[in-house]
């Protein structure tokens, strides 16, 4: 009779299939709606000036509250599905996605939208973390990286479909804005049936015990991957559920605390790259003259700018030897050199402007997906979703700072360089923090031991120290 094993081992030899085909496209739905939400958002503020009489630092603040409700969302991501598991609260986040994107579409006044935006943050904000999770959880250690990388080409294409809605209704930032809201929110509303096909990771059913669940998901993808011959018994968890609380209380256990003081830094900076740039293109290309297209189609060229980071990501993590902790380094720094260059911008010399935007935008995409699949990695089950839901929502912050330090800046000194010299310290930044990360996660099974105490030294346990 075959023994009992990890779980872990279980996953990695139930291989990857069709079963994981369906998580992949039920978090990179997820995925998709966020991208177009997100830029749907950065990019309706400048026509609320014809409607709502909104000024530069109103819309600014709206943007700013949007990525706030995300903060929110993250936060409280991490213990409902810690509580009522990682499925369920991905449904949730896109049936009220795909409810406050329609009614944002209805508005009649600013304060409506104001918290309609919020809501529409929140319901954001409240799946990120559980799909990151819950993508980790299913995937088998050696397809971990290039599967959630995945992920991130889907955010791309929800951009990309958002940028295609702004060619159709606003080619110049303005007018009909309530129909670019109905068109952003149809991935949502799409990908919500491919939930009901998949069930709960086994993860946190193994968590909390529920042995007849796990072993009927289980069944499940042994059947549709036509592994029969691969025992499923799995061992009990060595991890036990605890409270949110004192979920929150072991983040900041020695074990712990640099992996996660660390990587929300890095979460920090790459929200505030990512979003800030996002908010940041939409408003310098709509209003600077002597470009060579319209803002709109700038806007969809660096949307599909991200492809490009994302397939050096993809190839970073099917190089034989760079790890998280390697590419974490080599994202900032590029990003540093990327807006050192988009300086050019205030010169209106666009033929450095345009290549370093499209540049910048492509590297920080990348370290999106590097930055939140290592802080999934580095965590044990019974923290993971908090872990990630802190990280994130301090990345969220990240977000919320971006809008307002570009618009203070062009109010107070009527230029883009606050915007463009705080990325640069950030980055600078960035790369201290990658470079002090002392857990390297690469081809390591989930539920490792932490190792922090035993390397303060500072040599990482990577595969590329």
């Amino acid at each position: 009779m075959p023994s009992a094993r990890p779980l872990g081992e279980v996953i990695d030899d139930l291989g990857v299939g069709s079963y994981q085909v369906l998580v992949v496209m039920f978090c990179s739905g997820l995925m998709l709606a966020d991208g177009a939400m997100m830029l749907m958002i950065s990019s309706i503020v400048g026509a609320l000036d014809q409607e709502f009489q909104a000024g530069e630092i109103t819309r600014g603040v709206l943007v700013s509250m949007s990525f706030g409700g995300m903060l929110v969302g993250n936060l409280m991501s991490g213990p409902l599905s810690s509580r009522h598991g990682r499925w369920w609260v991905c449904m949730a986040s896109t049936l009220l996605l795909s409810f406050f994107g329609l009614v944002c579409s209805i508005v009649k006044t600013f304060p409506q939208l104001f918290v309609v935006q919020i809501c529409l943050g929140l319901a954001i904000g409240v799946g990120g973390p559980a799909s990151v999770t819950f993508l980790t959880e299913v995937t088998p250690t050696k397809q971990r990286g290039v599967i959630s990388n995945s992920t991130g080409f889907a955010f791309m294409l929800g951009e990309v479909w958002t940028a295609a809605g702004l060619l159709l209704f606003m080619p110049d930032m303005k007018g009909p804005w309530r129909l670019l809201c109905i068109w952003g929110v149809l991935p949502a509303l799409l990908v919500t049936p491919i939930g009901l096909l998949i069930h709960e990771s086994p993860s946190w059913l193994q968590l909390r015990q529920r042995q007849q669940e796990l072993r009927s998901v289980l069944v499940k993808i042994q059947y549709l991957h036509r592994k029969s011959e691969v025992s499923i018994l799995v061992q009990p968890s060595s991890f036990s559920a605890i409270s949110s609380c004192g979920a929150f209380k072991s983040l900041m256990h020695f074990q712990h605390y640099r992996t996660v003081t660390l990587s929300s830094s890095l979460a920090f900076i790459t929200n505030y790259l990512f979003y800030g740039t996002t908010f940041a293109f939409t408003q310098i290309f709509a209003e600077v003259d002597g470009d060579w297209t319209s803002p709109a189609m700038e806007m969809l060229i660096i949307a599909m700018a991200e492809f490009a980071g994302l397939m050096l990501a993809w190839l970073l993590l099917l190089h034989p030897t760079m790890g998280r902790i390697g590419m974490l380094r080599l994202f900032n720094c590029l990003s540093f050199l990327f807006s050192a260059a988009l300086v050019s911008v205030l010169l209106r010399n666009f033929l450095v402007a345009d290549p370093a935007a499209y540049g910048l935008k492509a590297v920080v995409s990348g370290m999106f997906t590097i930055v939140y699949l290592y802080i999934s990695e580095a965590l044990p089950v019974e923290i993971r979703a908090v872990g990630v839901g802190f990280c994130m929502s301090v990345g969220r912050c990240g977000a919320v700072a971006a809008p307002a330090v570009f618009s203070i800046g062009q109010h107070v000194m009527g230029s883009a360089s606050p915007f463009i010299t705080s990325m640069m310290v950030l980055s600078a930044l960035g790369f201290l923090a990658a470079s002090h990360l002392v857990v390297e996660t690469r081809d390591k099974p989930l539920d490792t031991p932490c190792l922090e105490m035993s390397i303060r030294s500072g040599r990482a346990l990577s595969v590329d120290a």
